[in-house]
């Protein structure tokens, strides 16, 4: 147990710039977040919107989700 945790460090510190790239490893730079999204039923076509909205009550009364 103790064998693999000290190769799991020894491996993320010698892989780090590729564990980054590949996306498993988390990065130092700050994430820019786009807050003036507009509402997600604005963003997709009504018939989608009813579609999702279907199936959501679908999954509710089926699943109890």
């Amino acid at each position: 147990m103790a064998l693999s945790a000290v190769f799991l460090i020894v491996f993320t510190k010698v892989f780090n710039s590729y564990l980054m790239q590949w996306g498993f490893s988390l990065q130092a730079k700050k994430i820019s977040v786009d807050e003036d999204l507009p509402n997600f039923f604005h963003c997709v076509k009504l018939s989608q919107a009813d579609e999702m909205v279907v199936e959501q009550k679908n999954m509710r009364e089926n699943f109890g989700i």
